[in-house]
């Protein structure tokens, strides 16, 4: 188990492509969105010091893994991906609340897809979840001093700066409109 920075963003980065070469309304495209999102996140706090993905524990035989200095007889625990999102929210800057919650909702429809009969994805309309997806990873790939072009490729990329331009857009019609 690898909690460096490098491997996880490589990983990451493949579980996008995958989602990629879905259809947009395809429940595979929002799972393989999910896994990657949980590797990008945790690809982020790796970035700051891997022992962030380690889980706590009296002995710190997790801690000492993450160290490079843990006993071959002692297997590695990570942290559970919301505790992840919840360090992600507190140490990286342009990882907001929403962008959490969006989190959140996509890691527990992956859980449901994966550990229940339901099609969770089937009934998750990808317009529901996709701009605030584009956030988080911008944010995430911010933290990492990376792009959405290195995430996603060129073309990807440009739909995301698209999409995410429309969700600004609509916000700010959504406060003047109030105001």
């Amino acid at each position: 188990m690898s909690w460096e920075r490098d491997p996880l963003w490589a990983k990451a980065r493949l579980f996008i492509e995958r989602a990629i070469n879905f259809q947009r309304d395809d429940p595979f495209f929002g799972l393989w969105c999910s896994f990657g999102l949980e590797i990008l996140a945790r690809a982020a706090l790796a970035n700051i010091s891997p022992v962030l993905l380690a889980e706590p524990d009296r002995e710190h035989k997790y801690l000492l893994h993450a160290l490079g200095r843990g006993s071959e007889r002692v297997a590695r625990k990570s942290l559970d991906t919301s505790r992840v999102l919840n360090i992600c929210l507190e140490l990286i800057e342009p990882f907001t609340k929403d962008h959490h919650t969006v989190c959140l909702a996509l890691v527990n429809r992956r859980n449901e897809e994966l550990h229940t009969g339901a099609a969770a994805f089937a009934a998750y309309p990808t317009n529901q979840w996709l701009a605030g997806f584009y956030g988080a990873c911008e944010s995430l790939c911010f933290s990492l001093g990376e792009t959405l072009e290195s995430l996603f490729g060129e073309d990807e990329a440009k739909v995301a700066k698209t999409v995410l331009e429309g969700d600004r857009n609509d916000t700010k019609q959504r406060v003047l409109k109030r105001i």
